[in-house]
């Protein structure tokens, strides 16, 4: 019988040295920062354990299956549900989330990955506007631009429509007037040209008259 190596007195695998985390307590010895622990009965099975003081009022149960078990217990009762809901419609819980939500968009570092991440676990497809207009940009400028619904170029935290993928800088975005008004234009050209790009804005009455809209797309990509 092999017994952990920080003196608790538990049994563990062949070939280990401690169990996991007890090695923590070692270095707390050789440091000289151990703190007295203190015994917690556990709220779902009764079970006596140590914890850190620092811990006190957050640890309540002795393992993860016993937190588990004890959470969705307190949730059938009708009392700590109804609390739950008033909590997380408070003005100041709400406050509070949307500080940490502002919080992670801050950080520039993880936007991209963390909008990435969105939209790889969602399933986004072009829609019928979309694929029409990438097929007469293919067969009036091919090879040229390539549909980008799924986010794969990203220019600072936004998802252009079409890019163009030969060098230039150059953008074709796609607008539904039933969701864009006339002044979101200006503002779209505005916003991919702090980053060098040159914007076209088709508008989704344009597909219908397909020459018009095929001199607008050469005349774009010539200038």
């Amino acid at each position: 019988m092999t017994l952990c190596e920080c003196g608790c007195g538990q049994e563990i695998n062949p070939g280990k040295r401690f169990i996991y985390g007890h090695s923590l307590r070692i270095y707390r010895i050789e440091r000289g920062n151990t703190k007295p622990k203190h015994k917690v009965k556990c709220h779902n099975c009764g079970k006596i354990f140590e914890i850190q003081p620092s811990r006190l009022k957050r640890k309540k149960y002795c393992s993860r299956i016993c937190a588990d078990k004890g959470i969705e217990a307190l949730w059938q009762t009708p009392e700590y549900r109804t609390n739950q809901m008033i909590k997380k419609r408070s003005k100041v819980y709400i406050e509070k989330a949307r500080q940490a939500a502002r919080r992670g968009w801050m950080d520039k570092s993880k936007v991209e990955k963390r909008i990435r991440a969105i939209l790889k676990g969602s399933a986004i497809r072009p829609n019928k506007s979309e694929i029409k207009l990438d097929s007469i940009l293919q067969s009036t400028l091919p090879n040229e631009y390539r549909l980008n619904v799924k986010g794969e170029i990203l220019i600072g935290r936004s998802i252009p429509d079409f890019v163009n993928i030969n060098g230039q800088k150059k953008i074709v975005e796609l607008f539904g007037e039933y969701w864009h008004p006339e002044s979101d234009e200006q503002k779209r050209i505005k916003l991919f040209k702090k980053y060098g790009y040159t914007t076209l804005i088709v508008w989704e009455s344009e597909l219908n008259k397909v020459k018009k809209l095929e001199e607008k797309l050469i005349k774009f990509n010539l200038v």
